[in-house]
């Protein structure tokens, strides 16, 4: 049986909200949804996550950034509408797995399965990577399964 991946989604608005959900939901993912960098914070304090997608869907994408930390034990992802230079290297900082929205429900659905895989293979595998998915894919090497 494949393991259970629990994963922290930060999104305020309600619709791109369900978007992320369903693109969880078919892998499979065990989700717990907040509303606010506030409601994260507390949640990330309380519990234990494989995964967090932080998106600035509904959140300014600096107060979604701050949610985590450059040092944690779990793989992240951010999803989000507006990029710059600075975003992006604070993303590569916090080695915060990029989705550029919006995109096609399909890449959207492949990059979040992407990384509930590489949790889950981690889990698996009883074995974590400093730099994780993120170092990988910017360096170039392929993520996806052949």
């Amino acid at each position: 049986m494949a393991e259970t991946v629990r994963v922290l989604l930060v999104a305020a608005d309600p619709a791109s909200r369900n978007l992320v959900i369903q693109a969880l939901d078919a892998a499979s993912a065990w989700t717990t949804i907040a509303a606010s960098p506030g409601e994260a914070r507390a949640l990330l304090n309380a519990n234990r996550y494989g995964l967090v997608i932080v998106t600035n869907l509904g959140i300014p994408p600096w107060l979604a950034i701050d949610v985590v930390p450059e040092d944690r034990s779990y793989e992240a992802m951010f999803i989000s509408g507006y990029w710059d230079d600075q975003i992006t290297r604070e993303c590569q900082r916090r080695r915060l797995y990029p989705v550029r929205v919006p995109c096609d429900f399909t890449v959207l659905l492949g990059e979040i399965s992407k990384m509930v895989s590489t949790v889950r293979q981690a889990a698996a595998d009883a074995a974590g990577q400093p730099g994780g998915l993120y170092a990988r894919a910017c360096s170039g090497a392929s993520t996806s399964k052949t």
